[in-house]
């Protein structure tokens, strides 16, 4: 089983947004060459990295203990959200990512899922976040 043949590519993505068992089942050799945006979550956060093959991962801790409705798009709330911190806004990597991580718990606080994520649920938990 191989994980993630990119890494074996020419090419290789900027980013990659997997989840810590996946992440784990890679051959860490296919890590070291790697000097994109790294990715792994799981179901406290995620783990982020800005060059893997030189750097520690930093750990940036998710909303815990809400009412959830769904998970179903969570992970790619997180990567939107993510996205948007990081490359539009400018945030560095640890703060888009908790960025992410508010819109990925907006989405599983909503009854409406992903459709239900609004600006004002997503700064709400951003606070939060940048409690911790």
């Amino acid at each position: 089983h191989d994980a993630l043949p990119i890494l074996k590519a020419a090419a290789r993505p900027d980013v990659i947004k997997i989840n810590e068992a996946e992440y784990g089942s890679v051959e860490a050799a296919l890590w070291e060459d790697f000097s994109g945006v790294l990715v792994a979550t799981d179901a406290r956060g995620c783990r982020v990295w800005e060059d893997r093959a030189r750097g520690a991962a930093t750990r940036v801790e998710g909303i815990q203990a809400r009412a959830r409705y769904s998970t179903i798009g969570a992970g790619d709330a997180l990567h939107a959200g993510l996205t948007l911190a990081r490359w539009v806004r400018g945030y560095d990597l640890a703060e888009a990512a908790r960025f992410g991580q508010a819109v990925a718990a907006a989405s599983v606080n909503s009854p409406d899922g992903t459709r239900g994520v609004t600006a004002a649920l997503v700064e709400r938990f951003f606070g939060e976040l940048k409690k911790w």
